[in-house]
C-alpha cells in the first residue's frame, strides 16, 4: 500500500497567479536572437518584484529552442516557478494561457509577456485597483478597451458592460 494514502494534507492555494507563455523557436533569426536574455530579465524582474507566499507562477515553454528552455530551467530548478509547462510543439499564446487559467484555483490571474518588465510594486497596485474597483474584469497597464473582445468571441457569450474611468483626452 502506498504509504502516502494514510498522510491526510490539507490542499492550499495562493490568491494570485502569473500565467506567463513563451515561444523562441531559435537565435538565429534576427528577432529572436536576444531573447533568451530578454526573458531572463522578464523573470528575473517577475520573481524578485512578487509576494511569494501569495503569488504562483505558471511557466509555459511553447516549444522554444534549448537557449531559451536553459533559461527556463534555471528558475524552475531554483524553485521560483509554480509550474512549467514544456510542449512538443507550438500551440499559440490563447490556447495555452485559456488551458492553464482554466485550470487554476486562485482567485486572481495576471498574465504576462516574456518580455515584460515588472517594477516593484506593480502587484500591490494592482490588487489595490481590483479592490477599488469589485466589478472590473481586468486591469492592463495600457488603454484596451477592445481587448476584452480580440479574438475571444468564442468564450465571450454574452454582451460585456464598459465604462470610462478615465477621460480620453487624459489618456492621451
Amino acid at each position: 500500500q502506498n504509504p502516502l494514502k494514510t498522510d491526510i494534507q490539507k490542499l492550499t492555494h495562493k490568491k494570485h497567479r502569473v500565467i506567463m507563455p513563451f515561444w523562441i523557436p531559435n537565435t538565429s533569426d534576427a528577432y529572436f536572437k536576444g531573447q533568451p536574455a530578454v526573458l531572463d530579465m522578464c523573470l528575473k524582474s517577475l520573481t524578485e518584484t512578487i509576494d511569494k507566499e501569495h503569488t504562483a507562477i505558471t511557466l509555459i515553454n511553447n516549444a522554444s529552442c534549448k537557449q531559451a528552455t536553459d533559461v527556463a530551467n534555471k528558475y524552475t530548478e531554483e524553485g521560483l516557478i509554480d509550474k512549467y509547462v514544456s510542449l512538443n510543439e507550438n500551440r499559440g499564446k490563447l490556447e495555452t494561457i485559456l488551458t492553464e487559467a482554466r485550470a487554476s484555483y486562485e482567485e486572481f490571474i495576471t498574465i504576462g509577456d516574456s518580455d515584460f518588465l515588472f517594477f516593484p510594486g506593480w502587484e500591490q497596485q494592482v490588487a489595490e485597483i481590483m479592490n477599488n474597483f469589485p466589478l472590473a474584469g481586468m486591469v492592463t497597464p495600457f488603454p484596451a478597451a477592445h481587448l476584452a473582445y480580440f479574438f475571444n468571441s468564442n468564450i465571450i457569450s454574452t454582451s460585456l458592460k464598459s465604462g470610462k474611468i478615465i477621460d480620453d483626452a487624459d489618456i492621451d
